[in-house]
C-alpha cells in the first residue's frame, strides 16, 4: 500500500521545552518483518545540521519500525521539507511522532 502524509509537531515557548518535528511523507508498505528505509529528498533549511538530520532520520527509521513490526510489514519512507530546527530539533521526538502518524494511517484503514 502507498500512504502520503505529513507529521508535525511544533512546540516553540519559552519555557526551554521547545520542540519542532515536521516533515512530509510517502509510505509504501509492503509484507516483511519490519524493515524500514528512509530516503530525504530536501531538508529546510537546505544547509541543515548534516548530524541532526542523520540523527533525525534514524529516529524516523526506528519509528516507522516499532509500527509496521506490529503489523508484520517493511516500509519505505521518502522524506521531503523536513524541518531540522538548529536549537529545536530534538532528534528523538521523531520517533514518538513519526510512531503516532503511521500508526493513525494503519488503523484508520
Amino acid at each position: 500500500m502507498q500512504y502520503k502524509f505529513t507529521v508535525s509537531e511544533i512546540r516553540q515557548g519559552a519555557s526551554g521545552g521547545s520542540t519542532v518535528v515536521k516533515y512530509l511523507a510517502e509510505l509504501v508498505t509492503f509484507s516483511g518483518d519490519g524493515r524500514v528505509t528512509v530516503r530525504v529528498l530536501n531538508t529546510i533549511p537546505v544547509t541543515a545540521t548534516a548530524c541532526l538530520l542523520e540523527a533525525a532520520c534514524e529516529f524516523v527509521r526506528l519509528g516507522a519500525q516499532d509500527v509496521l513490526r506490529e503489523y508484520q510489514l517493511d516500509g519505505e519512507l521518502i522524506l521531503s521539507d523536513v524541518l531540522i530546527h538548529d536549537v529545536d530539533c530534538h532528534p528523538l521526538r521523531f520517533r514518538s511522532a513519526t510512531a503516532a502518524a503511521i500508526r493513525e494511517l494503519l488503523v484508520s484503514q
